[in-house]
């Protein structure tokens, strides 16, 4: 689909109510998102792309794989369409624990064993450094918008599946 223009925007905006600009800024979120959000993954560096299913639900994700990648993360990401989000591929299993310096935007994090194994979940505050560790030792990460995983049922137990993209 298409980009709109400078004019179709300015247009749209200008023909929207008061009342209906929020409305109108949800709209533009949803055409403009995917984009900004696939841009922001390139500059973060990541290592490339992959679908991912659990519990029958579908999402895209950004692959973070090397030790600049998943330092760098989402960080600087200002929005996240709904069923995107970032798979950190760790070296090994162990305790690892991630924060949100530098991230604006609400995320959950869901913490997996060599098995693709649910172990555990958490919801992280933008900007903060409060650190979130799984539980027991963990090989991925998958941060996604904040509640994607309990808005869909998603808990400890359940299994990822993925599939990277060339």
């Amino acid at each position: 689909e298409p980009l709109p223009t400078k004019r179709t925007l300015l247009m749209f905006l200008l023909s929207t109510s008061l009342s209906g600009f929020f409305i109108a800024m949800k709209k533009l979120l949803r055409i403009f998102a995917p984009a900004v959000f696939a841009v922001t993954a390139a500059a973060a560096g990541a290592s490339g792309t992959a679908s991912i299913e659990i519990r029958g639900h579908s999402a895209s994700v950004s692959v973070a794989e090397t030790a600049e990648e998943l330092q760098h993360g989402l960080m600087g990401v200002q929005a996240m369409p709904e069923n995107r989000g970032m798979l950190f591929v760790f070296p090994k299993s162990g305790s690892w624990c991630m924060w949100m310096k530098n991230t604006p935007l609400p995320l959950s994090v869901a913490f997996f064993d060599d098995n693709f194994r649910l172990i555990s979940i958490a919801s992280m505050t933008p900007w903060s450094t409060e650190i979130h560790c799984a539980l027991n030792p963990a090989r991925y990460a998958l941060e996604m918008n904040d509640g994607w995983f309990r808005a869909r049922g998603i808990s400890p137990g359940d299994t990822l599946s993925v599939t990277r993209r060339p």
